[in-house]
């Protein structure tokens, strides 16, 4: 299990470079002609639609950082080595303003730069830039690879951030280093050794890495991609690079053990090297690729039905069935896998050892890997189980695209049942049958085209009794959007979006090939205008009041329960209203009298039951909020809490408190002006300087505030996203103060921290920490205490200020910043816990992957009415550590989450999908 080191020290203190003594002495070569003066440096005028490129003289083995900025318009830049294929880059490290690209030159001649605009509508005044240097290059004629000197490399331009200065030489192709871990290395808080490895990467076909231990103590390694994504090792031990620019390898070594170890980078066509020790495997301790098998032919568009048992397992134990497939460079392979019996986990190995893994996919068990063939040949398909143990059947198919989907049919196939499709607004009947149009995996398919206004909420459900309904929604740009069960349990599928404005076109279609069958395809726009409201029913000789004129909140409704009244079925009189609310509004019922006990029941349009009886404990009046109004008609029951009371009463509705909603439903999430917003601050670091990298994480901060962003709650002018060297103590410290000074009291604070965490280890005068330790989060270049963010949290007056963290010891937090009303903290350990990343779900932490879900509505399921509250979002993150991360043990202890509501009650709204 790869875990997140847990410095204990500012990363500024850590030794630099490479210090493993195996290896030759001496300094590397400089690049030729590195200098604080820039290569190329010139501002441009970009016209709309149009494109700018220079050619700037290279030389071979030359490193090159470019660099474009422009704040008129969101620049894109396009790199073209001498020799080599483009390369493209759009916000760098989540800015909007800047684009930039690092390449290792292998060849001399021009350079090309291009310029262009993510809009063709924009264009503008941009400044690009061209350093030379970034990282040393070793020479081609040396052995092996030695550390950089302490003073670092002299004459870096300033625009080349920090961590280049100090980082070690990189290896080159044809090159290979021995290095030994042990005393001299930094020195891990479980007693382990470690150093970091900086690797050329490809920039003229794929190239594979191999590490082999060179003693009996096998050290662990972790190799990253120049975003910060884990790769895996292949069966032979070779990790394949594909991509341009610097690649980290990360060795860990047992504690308080010395291990020796080589490294070599060659061509994808090279063999491993042979040595007597075995080949060091990826530091985990689960689902191990396999070594050997047989595997079952499948292919593309096929789906099979097998039996997992304990007659085949990975070399850590869990079970597996191989199959394979061939496919040829280009095609794009949806693989998923299916079980009722056991947790399914899901991984593909290419041709050329490149992996794909996946644990859960869209919130449920079930796992399911999307790629992009990028060679020709073998596929390998591994179905196993998330823990050894397991066993049972399961259902895994092979089809071509995100969902084999296949293309549409020139025109809409017109459904077998008698109703037509009349367009959204309604429920569509159809049936799928013999002769109805096919996805290209076989399964039959009906095609609507739908037109939704610009900003409307949109929420489409397929019901069937006869077969497992599968929802595609296929926008007028964009990728599209599939469903096939709405909720464990509930094989119906339900989609929800913001419509962009114009033609949708709506597959309804089922799960597997060949199933028929009747379907409803349910079709609500939920930002459409309130329907005037019924009258209220007829009351049998009672005195049945006149329901309000108009639904409109603020109105007031007298009457009285009398003999006479209807009853319900325990025996109180009962009047009778419904009402239609202006959708997404957010309303106060409120019913009072003086005769009797009122008590008071909301069914909604959805069918939920909501009753209240006392709206607190100084009143006998009750009240019901709906912070979210669905579309369609509520009945409205005012009765008494004991049988047989009788009296005048009056009900109200009133604007209840404002919530935070999608901008496109009118609420808070992007327009102006009414309360309810949400801000947030997302930090995320994979590249630490010097040493000590995580995966994922930076990616991590950028996933979770797009999930908000492309759910219409979050705008950008309420974020700020900092991954590796914007991280920095005074940015965190200068977002915050912003975010101070922009929320109001009914809005959502939401800070977000995935990256190292550590322990003082003693010492601190805080008579809170019983333990005697404070707890820190590490920043780019500095550490942030756990009484620091507890003040920095001072500044925020919202209704709900969260504070997340995926860090070690990250539970350590709670006792400091969540001592004032209003305040949540998710922590993803205990203060004296580690915390692990979660590789199978691509993912820096569990809590970061479970937390994104979450926003992105699985967590709205108790019920799923479209508002999460934060009881919902509690139990989901409960649930989904319980399930999946319930065996994580770092250093003898196990990973729990830590959640701490302080005041915040399980009812508080978050926001509201609609």
């Amino acid at each position: 299990m790869k875990f997140k080191l847990c410095l204990l020290a500012l990363l500024g203190a850590i030794s630099v470079g490479c210090s493993g003594s195996g290896g030759p002495a001496g300094t590397p070569a400089q690049q030729p002609g590195q200098a604080a003066r820039p290569l190329f440096e010139q501002d441009g005028q970009l016209t709309a639609g149009g494109h700018v490129n220079f050619n700037v003289p290279v030389q071979a083995g030359e490193q090159v950082v470019v660099t474009l900025t422009s704040t008129d318009f969101d620049p894109i830049l396009e790199v073209t080595p001498p020799g080599s294929a483009p390369l493209t880059n759009d916000d760098w490290r989540g800015s909007r303003t800047e684009s930039r690209l690092s390449v290792i030159v292998s060849e001399g001649g021009s350079l090309k730069v291009g310029v262009t605009s993510f809009s063709s509508a924009s264009g503008g005044a941009f400044h690009v830039r061209v350093d030379r240097g970034g990282l040393p290059v070793v020479a081609q004629a040396a052995p092996g690879v030695s550390e950089v000197p302490s003073g670092g490399v002299g004459g870096i331009p300033s625009g080349i951030t920090s961590q280049m200065a100090i980082a070690p030489a990189t290896i080159q192709p044809g090159q290979s280093y021995q290095g030994e871990l042990g005393p001299g290395d930094q020195q891990l808080p479980d007693g382990s050794y470690q150093e970091q490895i900086l690797v050329s990467g490809a920039t003229s076909g794929p190239l594979a890495l191999f590490i082999q231990a060179q003693t009996q103590v096998i050290p662990s390694a972790v190799v990253l991609d120049p975003q910060g994504r884990a790769l895996s090792a292949a069966s032979n031990g070779s990790y394949t690079i594909t991509q341009p620019g610097t690649h980290r390898v990360q060795l860990i070594s047992p504690a308080n053990q010395t291990s020796g170890y080589s490294i070599r980078l060659g061509g994808a066509a090279a063999t491993a090297p042979s040595a007597p020790p075995p080949t060091p495997s990826l530091s985990r301790s689960h689902h191990q690729l396999p070594t050997g098998g047989n595997p079952t032919p499948i292919t593309i568009g096929q789906r099979v039905q097998g039996q997992l048992n304990a007659s085949a397992a990975l070399p850590t134990g869990e079970p597996m069935t191989l199959y394979a497939f061939q496919a040829t460079p280009g095609q794009s392979i949806t693989v998923d896998l299916t079980s009722s019996a056991f947790d399914p986990y899901l991984m593909i190995i290419g041709p050329n050892g490149r992996h794909w893994e996946n644990d859960d996919f869209g919130g449920g068990l079930n796992s399911q890997v999307s790629l992009d063939a990028d060679v020709a040949g073998t596929y390998r398909v591994v179905a196993t189980a998330y823990r050894a143990g397991m066993s049972g059947a399961f259902d895994l198919g092979v089809s071509l695209g995100q969902r084999p989907s296949g293309p549409a049919p020139s025109s809409p196939s017109a459904p077998s049942s008698p109703s037509a499709p009349s367009g959204p607004g309604q429920s569509q009947r159809g049936a799928l049958a013999q002769g109805d149009s096919t996805l290209n995996s076989g399964e039959f398919m009906d095609t609507y085209e739908m037109s939704f206004p610009a900003g409307q909420a949109v929420h489409l459900e397929a019901v069937s009794s006869a077969f497992d309904t599968y929802l595609i929604v296929r926008p007028p740009s964009g990728p599209q959007q599939d469903n096939d069960d709405q909720a464990q349990g509930n094989t119906n599928a339900a989609l929800d979006f913001v419509s962009a404005g114009g033609t949708y076109r709506v597959i309804v279609t089922s799960y597997r090939p060949g199933e028929t069958g009747d379907y409803e395809l349910r079709v609500n726009q939920g930002g459409s205008a309130p329907s005037q409201p019924s009258n209220p029913g007829t009351n049998p000789g009672g005195s049945r009041p006149a329901g309000p004129a108009a639904a409109s909140t603020g109105a007031t409704t007298t009457g009285a329960l009398a003999q006479g009244d209807t009853t319900i079925p325990s025996g109180e009189f009962a009047d009778n209203y419904t009402r239609t609310f202006e959708v997404g509004q957010s309303v106060e019922i409120r019913l009072t009298s003086t005769q009797f006990d009122p008590y008071l029941i909301v069914h909604t349009p959805s069918g939920r039951q909501l009753d209240n009886d006392d709206l607190n404990g100084q009143t006998r009046d009750a009240g019901i909020n709906l912070p979210a109004a669905e579309a369609g008609e509520y009945r409205i029951t005012v009765t008494s809490y004991r049988p047989g009371e009788t009296g005048n009463y009056t009900m109200t509705f009133g604007a209840g408190a404002a919530v935070p909603r999608p901008a496109g439903a009118g609420g808070g999430g992007g327009g102006a002006g009414g309360g309810g917003r949400i801000f947030g601050v997302f930090v995320g670091i994979t590249d630490y300087p010097g040493a000590g990298d995580l995966p994922e994480c930076a990616n991590d901060a950028i996933k979770l505030a797009q999930a908000l962003r492309e759910r219409g709650l979050l705008t950008e002018d309420r974020q700020v996203v900092l991954t590796d060297s914007q991280a920095t103590v005074a940015n965190v410290r200068n977002a915050m103060a912003r975010m101070a000074q922009q929320i109001r009291p009914d809005d959502i604070f939401i800070f977000f921290h995935s990256g190292h965490g550590g322990q003082t280890g003693g010492g601190s005068t805080d008579p809170r920490e019983i333990d005697g330790n404070d707890e820190y989060i590490v920043m780019y270049d500095g550490q942030i205490m756990d009484n620091d963010m507890g003040t920095m949290f001072d500044a925020i007056n919202a209704r709900v200020a969260i504070l997340s963290l995926d860090s070690c010891f990250a539970g350590g937090f709670a006792k400091d910043v969540i001592t004032r009303p209003g305040r949540i903290g998710l922590f993803s350990s205990e203060e004296d816990v580690l915390s692990a990343v979660a590789s199978q779900f691509q993912a820096g932490g569990y809590l970061s992957h479970f937390l994104r879900t979450a926003f992105q509505g699985a967590a709205d399921a108790a019920p799923n009415d479209g508002v999460l509250t934060v009881g919902e979002l509690t139990h989901y993150l409960y649930r989904q550590f319980g399930q999946h991360a319930a065996d994580v043990e770092l250093q003898g202890a196990y990973q729990h989450l830590v959640v701490d509501r302080g005041a915040v009650t399980v009812d508080q709204v978050l926001w509201s999908y609609r």
